[in-house]
């Protein structure tokens, strides 16, 4: 157990680094799973333009 425990802390640097990305790539996977496909259509289309309207295009 305390080898577990000393590997989980020597890897928590890298962890938090992604740990953002995880947690939005996961919210996305449960919006997948909630949503019909036509109102994440329309999400995703709504991000998208969003998006570009962000990026001044």
């Amino acid at each position: 157990m305390a080898e577990v425990n000393c590997n989980e802390i020597r890897n928590q640097g890298i962890i938090d680094k992604d740990s953002d990305m995880l947690r939005k790539t996961q919210d996305m996977q449960d919006s997948i799973k909630i949503r019909t496909e036509g109102k994440l259509f329309m999400h995703l289309t709504y991000m998208k333009l969003r998006f570009s309207f962000m990026k001044g295009g």
